[in-house]
C-alpha cells in the first residue's frame, strides 16, 4: 500500500508539473495550433517521467534544499533564469510576434531527438548517482562516495554532457533562431560548472583523483 501510494503521489506530481508546463507554453504562445512547440512539451514531460517514479527521496530532498557548505548556489539560478528565457523567447517567437521563427523541418528533429538523448542522460545519471545534487559540495551527511556505475564508467560528468545536449536545442525543437542566444548561455554555464565541479571534487573528494586517472574523460570520450 505504501509503495503504491509512494508511485501514486509521484504520477500526481509529474502530472501537476506537466499541466503547469502546458499552461506557461500556451499563456505565452497563445495559439494551440503549433506541433512543434507542442511536440517539445510532450519529450520534455516524458523523459522526466522515469526519474520522477524512480529519484532517491533523499536526493530528491537535496536537490531542492542543497546541505550546507556548497561552494556554487549561484549556478543552479543562473541555469534555471538562462533556460527559462529560452522557452518565453522561443513561445513568444512561434506563437505572438513571429521573429525568427523559420527554423527548417530537419532542424526541429534534431532538437526533439537531443531533447530527449540529452535529458535521458541525465535522468540515467540521477538514477545511479545519489549524490547527484544541484549544487557542488561534498556531502558528508550523507555518505558521499565515489560512483562508477552506468554512464560513470565512461564519463566523469556524464549528467552535465546531458544538459549540454539537452538545454541549448530547446529553441531548435520549438523554433526560434532568437532563443538560441540564452541557449548558448546555458552551454557556458555547463561548461563552468563542470570545471568548476571537477577541480573541487579532485581537491576534497577522498579517492576522486584515482577516479579521475582511470576515467580520463570529463564530457565528451577521447575529447575532454
Amino acid at each position: 500500500m505504501a509503495l503504491g501510494w509512494s508511485v501514486g503521489a509521484r504520477l500526481l506530481r509529474w502530472l501537476i508539473s506537466t499541466g503547469i508546463t502546458v499552461a506557461v507554453f500556451y499563456a505565452l504562445a497563445g495559439r494551440w495550433d503549433l506541433p512543434w512547440l507542442w511536440a517539445t512539451a510532450v519529450v520534455a514531460s516524458l523523459v522526466t517521467l522515469p526519474l520522477t517514479l524512480t529519484i532517491d527521496p533523499d536526493l530528491a530532498r537535496e536537490r531542492r534544499r542543497p546541505g550546507p557548505g556548497a561552494v556554487d548556489r549561484v549556478t543552479r539560478v543562473i541555469m534555471t533564469a538562462a533556460a527559462g528565457t529560452q522557452v518565453v523567447i522561443a513561445c513568444l517567437d512561434v506563437g505572438r510576434f513571429h521573429w525568427s521563427d523559420r527554423i527548417p523541418r530537419a532542424l526541429h528533429i534534431v532538437g526533439l531527438v537531443l531533447l530527449a538523448g540529452g535529458f535521458g542522460l541525465v535522468t540515467w545519471s540521477a538514477a545511479v548517482n545519489r549524490f547527484f545534487s544541484s549544487v557542488v559540495r561534498i556531502q558528508s551527511e550523507r555518505g558521499h562516495a565515489i560512483v562508477t556505475t552506468g554512464p560513470y564508467r565512461y564519463l566523469r560528468h556524464p549528467g552535465y554532457l546531458g544538459m549540454l545536449l539537452g538545454y541549448p536545442v530547446i529553441a531548435l525543437a520549438i523554433g526560434s533562431w532568437w532563443a538560441l542566444i540564452p541557449g548558448a548561455l546555458c552551454v557556458l554555464i555547463v561548461l563552468r560548472r563542470t570545471m568548476l565541479e571537477d577541480a573541487y571534487l579532485l581537491e576534497h573528494l577522498p579517492g576522486y583523483r584515482e577516479y579521475a586517472a582511470a576515467v580520463p574523460s570529463r564530457l565528451i570520450p577521447g575529447v575532454w
